[in-house]
């Protein structure tokens, strides 16, 4: 056998193996990102129950919470956080911005039910960062982003700003279309 008839017979062979290396490492990543997707998916839906299940849950709070759900199976959620979020980032605004309006039945939700401000606090992170695993595009940026709003949103201990961001987030994830159910309702 000759030194060409060889390379004729290693390069396809070096070839294919390349292309697997590389397939394997998509499969790899695409089955992390889907774990994380699943693990805050969880997180969400075991925060939310309690919340939903309270009898005088606030409107502001269920449609906060029907929001999320909207925006965790949405392929554009990534793309839809990134783009909230980092306008808030590059133009704060002032405290008295960050509150457009007291909404008196939610504070009272909260005045009453200070145990389940934990549970609100969980759904807002892990339905954001659920959210941001739903699309291999743009996830990671959704991400950094979401590290800096979810610091904010620690030193202003979460106010009603903070809701009316997600619903913001769900507004343009559904007027982008490319709503895909990615997981079962539970």
């Amino acid at each position: 056998m000759t030194i060409w008839q060889a390379l004729y017979v290693i390069v396809p062979i070096a070839m294919v193996l390349a292309v697997l290396g590389i397939y394997y490492a998509y499969c790899s990543a695409q089955l992390f990102r889907l774990r994380r997707y699943e693990y805050w998916s969880d997180k969400f839906y075991a925060a939310a129950k309690p919340i939903v299940q309270c009898a005088d849950a606030p409107k502001v709070v269920i449609h906060l919470i029907e929001s999320l759900n909207e925006i965790i199976r949405s392929r554009m959620a990534p793309t839809a956080v990134t783009e909230v979020f980092r306008s808030n980032i590059e133009s704060p605004q002032s405290d008295q911005d960050l509150q457009p309006k007291r909404d008196e039945e939610f504070v009272a939700f909260c005045e009453r039910n200070p145990e389940l401000m934990a549970n609100l606090e969980t759904v807002v992170h892990a339905g954001l960062l659920a959210a941001s695993y739903a699309s291999i595009l743009g996830g990671s940026q959704a991400r950094a982003i979401l590290a800096d709003a979810f610091s904010e949103m620690q030193t202003r201990r979460f106010k009603l700003r903070d809701v009316l961001d997600v619903q913001e987030v769900a507004e343009k994830a559904h007027r982008s279309g490319g709503l895909v159910p990615l997981i079962t309702l539970r």
